[in-house]
């Protein structure tokens, strides 16, 4: 009886394997997209002198 108790707060097999590996490709995404966007910006790149000159 606990057995069916306990396994109803255990993630499905397709949470267990697939939670974590989303939430790392999110943690990436999210960095790179925030490393992206600072160069992107054309607010901040008006503001900022081009390095080039």
């Amino acid at each position: 009886m606990t057995d069916d108790i306990s396994r109803e707060h255990e993630p499905s097999g397709f949470a267990r394997v697939f939670g974590p590996l989303i939430a790392l490709l999110a943690v990436v995404g999210l960095g790179w997209a925030a490393s992206r966007g600072r160069d992107r910006d054309p607010v901040t790149a008006a503001r900022r002198p081009d390095p080039q000159r």
